[in-house]
């Protein structure tokens, strides 16, 4: 009931104006963002982590499923 009034083939066609636009000088403007979040601390990434005990062991047998596997295209053909 809530969306339906959404025309969703002019949804999916990008031929609706948003009914909030906001004002914004980049990517990193996060003035709309309350600083509850923005104060918030970054932890460091479990991928950039020098201790590798953080890295399951089922993190590791995905990242061995795949040895070799890239999503570029040889340089043979």
């Amino acid at each position: 009931m809530f969306f339906s009034p959404i025309n969703w083939d002019d949804l999916t066609a990008k031929k609706l104006t948003p009914p909030f636009n906001p004002n914004v000088t980049g990517p990193n403007d996060l003035r709309h963002f309350d600083t509850e979040f923005t104060d918030e601390p970054v932890s460091s990434s479990i991928g950039c982590s020098p201790d590798s005990s953080l890295i399951t062991a089922s993190i590791k047998e995905a990242a061995e499923a795949f040895l070799g596997f890239s999503y570029a295209p040889s340089m043979d053909s």
